[in-house]
């Protein structure tokens, strides 16, 4: 439930602590003056005086910057930062602002809260928009939100300050750039306010951060100065005489923790262009990395067809029967080239839906974790139109039946992997190269650089950076660099869907009503999606371990097609009952693919650090990262696999966490969803070198 908030001639007034959310006075004025300004940060139409640097701003040129808050609101610092951000031509690359907030308000008084400021009307229905998607801080206390085309990120973090500062310390210690110390008077809110908070606070602030204030409370002036800042009243803006500012500067070295590395962007090779692939490709792109993909087959890149056919074409289909022959057979299924991720990928339509747990399980929450970064991603896509919402992919809700009582879910829907991949993929920066085959990875003698090697050892390419995302393929990559007893635990699934034309079988809603929305349980249903000859049904799906070949045979097809078909139903009996005579006469389609999966059937990502081959060195297990980035100086190896069936729900948010990771950023998630995601605990424990 959101925070109430009472208005009083215009200006938000909180009941709970009895206090305004924002100055009488012009609250925009405050934001751009104090808190922008007094960080040395200048904002449009911002006098130069108004920032220490009287020039440029502090985050002029820079590859990132990170901003503390401490008290969303109605979200007003966050608009003017974006604004200036937006304003500003040596803008940084990528700006993080990080607000923290105990009691969300509505989306609608955000928008309410920038009525004021026509200039800021469409930034507040944007923030509003993915506001509308947040979950209750108790269940998910840190969620992002993402602007710009992932250029500006909002991380909020729901909770008690303390609780989240700490939440925040152990993976960004150290490297805050700006601190908006914000909030409800001292006297109304003394816990935002206290020594401990502001101690807590510190931690989080590189040396020579910056800090501005509205408020120049004797007790806080004097709790910063002792926390090691150097704190100066400057003029307020009326009614307040004066406001404060300060610099991190502490007369100690903080041995707390040391600072996280932020990598330079350099060169980094992906291998495997399936879903986790494109999406690691595209973040990294995004912060400056030039990123060549590899695929064994011809990924669907930016030079691939714009038509459906990155998905098997129904025309090419029609007429095909299941049975005729195991070659005929063989025609259903996706390509059988290339890396198994990108055959994965390849999938005519998938569904994406959160799991569903009578005690909203670990799964469950970073299912809808992750699907809030696919859906964002997808929106985004959208607006730089190459995707296509309404024919590459729909939010259209998703009604669960696989519990006592069904869940509608709103943030649900289906998409079309290949799409979504090509579009990935021509992020500028990403540069795809196919039918090229990956045989092993060696790092040069120098640790600088990773060495891409051919089957025959030939040199393909080097990086700094290497992403392994080739599905249960990673493997035979990264076996060599484990101990010998424990290889990488990837498991090989084949999965069948069954599917067909509205023209072959129209919905006939007076005898079968079709559902109006796709439905999942124990397997799932999409009634209607758009492919080139028309609208079509999909149902399934199977889950055949340890299959590894991608073409069964027509006895094989012909297994799973009925397998889906009694999934079918149990889910949907009347659907079912009217599709059956389809799947009788072999007219249904069918597509196969391997998925990837780990023990646990959570995805891997992470980074594998080390000086495999070097005899005085540890091995790459021992030096597996933690969630917070290793040192600087030796090249990296990181992984992005096991999706599984959820390709759809967790490709984005393994690359956001990889990114996150390599460039000491704010993570997108809690600590503790990112840990339920590390590689490392699929790896064999060690004692360290």
């Amino acid at each position: 439930m959101s925070e109430p908030v009472t208005w009083r001639e215009g200006t938000p007034y909180s009941a709970r602590f009895d206090d305004l959310y924002r100055t009488t006075a012009d609250g925009l004025a405050q934001a751009r003056r104090i808190f922008l300004g007094g960080c040395g940060l200048r904002a449009p139409g911002a006098e130069p005086a108004e920032t220490p640097t009287q020039h440029a701003s502090a985050w002029a040129g820079q590859r990132q910057w990170r901003i503390l808050e401490t008290g969303f609101g109605l979200g007003l610092n966050f608009l003017a930062a974006w604004q200036a951000w937006r304003h500003d031509g040596r803008r940084p690359g990528l700006l993080h602002f990080v607000s923290i907030e105990a009691f969300p308000v509505a989306a609608e008084d955000i928008v309410r809260g920038a009525q004021a400021w026509p200039e800021l009307s469409a930034q507040a229905e944007e923030l509003a928009a993915q506001w509308r998607r947040l979950e209750p801080g108790a269940s998910c206390p840190v969620q992002r939100l993402s602007f710009e085309h992932g250029r500006v990120l909002l991380t909020l973090c729901l909770g008690d300050v303390r609780d989240m500062l700490r939440e925040l310390r152990p993976t960004l210690p150290h490297r805050m750039d700006s601190v908006f110390l914000d909030g409800f008077a001292p006297q109304a809110n003394p816990d935002m306010w206290s020594p401990d908070t502001l101690r807590e606070l510190s931690t989080l602030a590189r040396r020579g951060a910056t800090l501005a204030s509205w408020t120049a409370n004797g007790a806080v002036r004097r709790a910063l100065a002792q926390s090691g800042w150097q704190v100066e009243k400057v003029p307020g803006l009326p009614p307040k005489r004066e406001s404060i500012r300060a610099v991190f500067a502490p007369r100690w070295e903080p041995t707390r923790a040391r600072p996280p590395v932020d990598h330079e962007p350099a060169r980094c090779v992906v291998i495997g262009a399936g879903l986790a692939g494109a999406a690691a490709a595209a973040s990294l792109a995004r912060r400056g990395w030039q990123v060549t993909v590899l695929d064994a087959g011809q990924p669907s890149g930016p030079s691939h067809s714009w038509g459906e056919s990155s998905a098997p074409r129904a025309s090419d289909l029609q007429g095909s029967s299941e049975g005729s022959s195991a070659a005929r057979a063989s025609d259903l299924q996706g390509s059988s080239e290339g890396s198994s991720a990108a055959r994965a990928s390849d999938l005519p339509v998938g569904l994406f839906a959160p799991h569903v747990s009578p005690d909203d399980n670990l799964l469950s929450r970073l299912t809808r974790a992750g699907i809030r970064q696919t859906v964002q991603a997808a929106e985004d896509l959208s607006q730089q139109g190459v995707l296509r919402a309404g024919r590459d992919w729909s939010l259209s809700g998703v009604r669960d039946q696989g519990h006592a009582a069904p869940v509608n879910h709103a943030l649900a829907g289906w998409m079309k992997p290949a799409r979504l991949v090509a579009a990935w993929l021509s992020t500028p920066g990403v540069q795809v190269r196919g039918q090229v085959s990956v045989a092993a990875l060696r790092r040069a003698s120098t640790d600088a650089v990773w060495q891409v090697l051919d089957a025959q050892g030939r040199e393909l390419t080097q990086a700094e950076l290497v992403v392994v995302a080739a599905a249960h393929s990673s493997a035979a990559l990264l076996n060599e660099h484990l101990p010998p007893a424990s290889p990488m635990p990837l498991n090989p699934v084949r999965g069948q869907i069954s599917w067909g034309l509205h023209l072959d079988t129209p919905p006939d809603a007076a005898n079968a009503p079709w559902p109006p929305t796709p439905v999942n349980g124990n397997g799932h249903f999409i009634p209607s999606a758009p492919m080139d000859a028309g609208r079509a049904w999909l149902c399934g799906s199977t889950y055949e371990r340890g299959e590894t070949d991608p073409r069964p045979s027509a006895a094989e097809v012909a297994a799973g097609h009925a397998a889906n078909l009694e999934k079918l139903r149990v889910l949907l009996p009347e659907v079912a009952q009217r599709l059956a005579p389809d799947f009788e006469a072999g007219s249904v389609r069918a597509w196969s693919q391997i998925r990837c999966t780990s023990r646990d059937r959570r995805p891997l990502v992470g980074f594998l650090d080390g000086r495999a081959g070097h005899t005085d060195a540890p091995s790459l297990a021992s030096l597996v990262t933690q969630v917070t980035p290793v040192p600087h100086g030796l090249c990296r190896l990181a992984v992005l696999t096991a999706l599984g069936s959820r390709g759809l729900s967790f490709a984005a948010l393994g690359a956001e966490l990889l990114a996150a990771q390599l460039h000491a950023e704010p993570l997108p998630v809690p600590r503790r969803l990112a840990q339920a995601l590390d590689i490392r605990r699929a790896l064999p424990k060690t004692d360290g070198p």
